[in-house]
């Protein structure tokens, strides 16, 4: 799902554009006992940050973009979406 939304972040509106896919949990088994599935979605991609019209997304952090990601995620409670900080070594800006 494309999507755009507005938040304040450290006293500045931000416009962001950002792509998200609904998170569904794994299930073991399904409900006649088959087989169940492995967890899907939940990821959350900004594509766009935008000050007063202008993108500045190529101009912040690593951090700053995983921080604007989770601010608006928690805002707007989107699927359950979660974000793996632990390893900043595999950050890529598409994640976030």
């Amino acid at each position: 799902m494309n999507s755009s939304g507005s938040l304040e972040f450290k006293g500045v509106t931000l416009d962001i554009e950002f792509e998200a896919t609904e998170y569904v949990p794994a299930k073991m088994y399904e409900d006649n006992g088959d087989p169940g599935s492995p967890e899907e979605g939940g990821d959350f991609t900004i594509e766009t940050v935008l000050v007063e019209g202008v993108n500045i997304i190529e101009l912040l952090s690593e951090d700053t973009i995983l921080d604007i990601a989770r601010q608006y995620q928690e805002e707007n409670d989107l699927f359950g979406v979660e974000f793996d900080d632990d390893d900043d070594d595999d950050f890529d800006r598409d994640d976030y």
